[in-house]
């Protein structure tokens, strides 16, 4: 049976606070337009799965110039990140993540710390996977959107851009099928 996944991600926001309301609602947009929902017409048929929709950020989400992200040490961010129902975020050190503490359900990713995320590993480009049967999500952006085996790196988007990377499972296999960046539509209301 075939399982879906698409990942809708950003990077570089460093800490745009003014563009988060516009953004949040494009994600919204995007993951029901992606998330390809299984109706089921009658009680006795049996509905296939709805495909997963992962949200995550590559990094740079706040930047040492931004009065809020100084005042609260990159944590700023991550908290509205949090807020718009994005499963993951990469940080720059584990510092961060105590910092934090459990102040966030966002899972937060760095160099020494990978995350599970359902069937997939989230992990930077320096982490070495530790299980070779799951999807590796590689949070450090690369020049380009590729799967090698079950390891999966995204092409690095502008802060005003959401890339997306669509998947499928067969037989315990991910492939690629898609991919695409989306620059936010200037029209679009917060």
């Amino acid at each position: 049976m075939e399982t879906p996944l698409t990942i809708l991600y950003t990077y570089g926001l460093r800490g745009d606070l003014d563009v988060l309301p516009r953004l949040y609602n494009f994600i919204r947009q995007l993951k029901a337009h992606y998330r390809e929902d299984v109706v089921q017409v009658c009680a006795d048929d049996p509905a296939a799965p709805a495909g997963r929709v992962l949200v995550l950020d590559l990094g740079e989400s706040c930047a040492p110039d931004v009065w809020h992200c100084q005042v609260s040490d990159g944590r700023s961010t991550l908290v509205v990140f949090d807020g718009m129902g994005y499963d993951a975020a990469r940080v720059p050190d584990a510092s961060l993540q105590r910092k934090m503490g459990d102040t966030v359900r966002l899972a937060l990713v760095d160099e020494k710390t990978p995350r599970e995320i359902g069937s997939s590993l989230l992990l930077t480009a320096d982490a070495q996977p530790t299980t070779p049967d799951r999807l590796h999500i590689v949070m450090s952006p690369t020049e380009a959107t590729a799967l090698d085996g079950n390891r999966l790196t995204l092409a690095a988007v502008a802060g005003r851009q959401i890339g997306v990377a669509q998947l499928t499972q067969v037989v315990g296999r991910w492939m690629l099928t898609a991919h695409e960046v989306h620059d936010l539509p200037t029209r679009i209301l917060p």
